[in-house]
């Protein structure tokens, strides 16, 4: 072998040669394919970061949208709730114009032209303390329209004010209920024993169109 390497018939054969080494081809080694197939396993950490990453992505944008949801649901959760309560307290104040339009209309109709023509205990018997539940109701109905100025969330507590306020003097209905029952035989006896107050009873329920008891 006199010292020299042979030369191995595959390592070293040049980048681009292309030989036939015995029976087999082989086949020159394209540098293009090489660096393509370099830059491929350069970027496949890249990708596979990318790829990684984009389940997360769409976890958060998820998230996102249910919180969006979530708030809007609950905006209009309380904005429904702002109108119901407007409602009742709508519904409530006009209830209690009504009512206090019916003491005053019983009090100018019947109350007041009956009172010279009848006893004060027989008139006492008819009417009660109605002047009184009168005042009360004017009291009631002058604190409800301040309520109702108020803001959608503050009229609610402004009408619950307005009648703890009141609440004490509302036990004067337990006068009015108790003599209640005394009416019917009241009215017996002005018909039978007062004709002029009679008279004027029967003229102020046609001009109303109810009867006084009703």
């Amino acid at each position: 072998l006199d010292g020299r390497r042979l030369a191995h018939p595959m390592t070293d054969m040049a980048p681009n040669d292309e030989r036939t080494v015995g029976e087999v081809h082989v086949p020159k080694v394209e540098m293009r394919q090489i660096s393509d197939r370099s830059s491929l396993r350069s970027d496949a950490p890249q990708n596979s970061a990318r790829h990684a990453a984009a389940p997360l992505q769409q976890i958060a944008e998820v998230l996102e949208a249910q919180e969006e949801a979530k708030a809007a649901l609950e905006e209009a959760a309380r904005d429904k709730k702002v109108r119901e309560l407007s409602t009742c307290v709508s519904e409530f104040v006009s209830t209690e114009a009504r009512y206090l339009a019916d003491l005053q209309s019983v009090a100018v109709a019947f109350l007041e032209p009956l009172r010279p023509l009848l006893p004060p205990q027989l008139h006492y018997a008819i009417f009660s303390n109605l002047p009184q539940l009168q005042g009360l109701h004017q009291g009631l109905g002058t604190d409800l329209e301040r309520a109702t100025s108020e803001t959608a969330s503050d009229s609610g507590q402004a009408c619950v004010d307005a009648f703890s306020k009141l609440l004490p003097y509302f036990r004067m209905y337990a006068t009015y209920c108790c003599n209640y029952p005394n009416v019917a035989e009241a009215l017996c006896k002005v018909a039978a024993e007062h004709s002029g107050a009679a008279t004027a009873l029967v003229e102020a329920e046609e001009a109303r169109g109810v009867k006084l008891q009703a």
